[in-house]
């Protein structure tokens, strides 16, 4: 479950959502990039980042996390955005609250996304209007880059008009990433025991089903993604700005 031979200054889940595609056209690539934590990485992993003209940095940890700080990126002229959704949606990542009996179920982590989602909008917002007025590529993160990592791209991809499918595919890339994830996860939080993520379930997965489950959960709603996003705040000419940022012509 975890590999312990990747190296934990390094990061594992990282990529770029060039080359999605939706009904307005694909994202173009080297715009937008999602990752694992990137406040425990060393210097030279700093420098690999810094490579990819990234200007803004959406860090979607607690304050507790970023209490840490910021690791070495800090020391490069990169901007910075800190958007703790679980504190703004008043939910929590905490397996105590998430869990009362058994394991952590697929079907559980999508209700779970859907109540973040709704109730975080408002910083969600705040994130893509930080994204329409980047001066250059953007990475944005939590800890593990799945589930508040996950739950921002869907925000940036509601905006864009990703294709479900698309949206999916993008989650589950996690799913083989896991086991080295999760040694630099266990390396820096000590919290997550081997008895502790025993019970985790589908938290320490990322699979269609929790996905499915989430965007069901918006269409049971008789809305689609791009209508939450407008009910929820945004203004159509952020999106229509989202869209000449990150999308082919």
């Amino acid at each position: 479950m975890i590999d312990s031979s990747h190296p934990v200054t390094k990061l594992a889940n990282f990529r770029d959502l060039g080359h999605l595609a939706g009904r307005h056209g694909s994202i173009r690539p080297g715009v937008l990039f999602r990752s694992d934590d990137v406040s425990t990485i060393d210097d030279e992993e700093a420098e690999r980042l810094v490579s990819h003209d990234i200007s803004l940095i959406i860090d979607l940890r607690s304050s507790d996390e970023v209490s840490g700080g910021r690791g070495p990126l800090a020391n490069y002229d990169i901007d910075y955005l800190n958007l703790p959704i679980l504190e703004s949606s008043g939910t929590s990542h905490n397996l105590d609250d998430l869990v009362s009996t058994g394991v952590f179920t697929n079907a559980m982590m999508g209700q779970w996304y859907f109540e973040v989602f709704r109730k975080g909008m408002p910083m969600l917002i705040d994130g893509l209007q930080a994204v329409s007025e980047a001066r250059g590529a953007v990475l944005f993160h939590c800890a593990i880059g799945k589930d508040r990592t996950g739950l921002f791209a869907v925000a940036l991809h509601g905006a864009l008009g990703t294709h479900r499918a698309q949206i999916v595919s993008d989650f589950v890339k996690t799913e083989t990433n896991l086991d080295k994830v999760l040694a630099r996860l266990t390396a820096s939080q000590p919290f997550w025991t081997p008895e502790i993520m025993s019970k985790a379930g589908a938290l320490l997965r990322a699979e269609p089903e929790a996905m499915h489950v989430f965007l069901d959960a918006i269409e049971a709603q008789g809305t689609d993604l791009e209508e939450l996003l407008i009910e929820g705040g945004a203004a159509p000419a952020l999106l229509e700005k989202l869209r000449g940022v990150a999308l082919t012509p």
